[in-house]
């Protein structure tokens, strides 16, 4: 497959997209649910493979698993790759919605982190930490 960028995702996802005949308070609503959806499916992949780790031999067993990159069930990781395309598939669409790229929405993190570990920052409340 050939490698995409965040453009072509951008177009793509405004092909998927299947919500345009509706208003756009309700394609916003639509995606927001969207995407809490799929973050409620990934953190079930998530949790599938932490408790198939747990409730596999000693705690230097699972460590030892875990390094070697056994301690998942099959196609976990695809499971867990699926569901975070979906979770990008919304995310991309909300930022359209509201006239962003995806190449903004990744600017904008880049800068909003960049600058609180600068300012040392990292950890705590606020968007304006």
């Amino acid at each position: 497959m050939k490698e995409i960028t965040a453009k072509d995702f951008d177009s793509h996802v405004s092909k998927m997209w299947m919500g345009g005949i509706h208003p756009l308070d309700q394609q916003v609503a639509v995606t927001a649910l969207g995407l809490a959806g799929e973050s409620t499916e990934t953190m079930e992949k998530v949790m599938t493979g932490i408790s198939t780790m747990l409730s596999s031999g000693t705690h230097a067993e699972r460590i030892k698993k875990v390094h070697r990159g056994d301690d998942e069930k099959p196609n976990h990781k695809e499971g867990v790759g699926a569901e975070l395309s979906d979770i990008l598939f919304y995310v991309t669409n909300q930022a359209r919605l509201h006239d962003l790229t995806l190449q903004d929405i990744m600017q904008i993190n880049v800068l909003k982190l960049s600058g609180r570990l600068n300012r040392g920052t990292m950890r705590g409340d606020g968007d304006k930490r």
